[in-house]
């Protein structure tokens, strides 16, 4: 007399699928973290500023506190085109959603307080100035990291 054992694998195979399937979960979110966003990266800004309406390429290195230098280049209707170095550039607060501030300074008495939110891969910054303190300050971009 034979057994068949046929199907004998299918209640084992069945069993080992749903116990796979229980154990996939998704990973934890990786709080965000100001060290992430050390590099090399490029910023585009637009907007109202001292000197009226403004266009500027910014790119600038941040080192694993968010601290860095920037060299921006600008055009505006208000003031000469030039190009500046060394301007102090730091992220300020990283919330665990992404969400801070980072300030960038142009030079004595000039500067903006920017409003950020970075992408969960680390790669986009965007930004916008919205302090109430200074209201003729309205640039807004964005920085996306350089290729290493």
């Amino acid at each position: 007399m034979k057994k068949s054992i046929r199907n004998a694998g299918v209640p084992l195979l069945s069993a080992l699928m749903i116990a796979g399937q229980m154990t996939i979960l998704p990973a934890p979110a990786q709080a965000a973290s100001i060290s992430m966003l050390a590099g090399h990266w490029s910023m585009v800004l637009h907007g109202n500023t001292g000197c009226g309406s403004h266009s500027m390429f910014v790119t600038f290195k941040l080192n694993t506190s968010g601290n860095g230098t920037a060299t921006i280049d600008n055009h505006s209707t208000g003031c000469a085109t030039a190009t500046t170095t060394g301007n102090p550039i730091s992220i300020t607060s990283l919330g665990n959603n992404g969400q801070g501030t980072a300030g960038l300074s142009c030079g004595v008495g000039c500067g903006w307080e920017f409003k950020i939110q970075v992408s969960s891969d680390y790669d986009q910054i965007i930004l916008a100035d919205v302090n109430p303190d200074n209201p003729l300050n309205t640039p807004t971009g964005v920085a996306i990291r350089q290729f290493p």
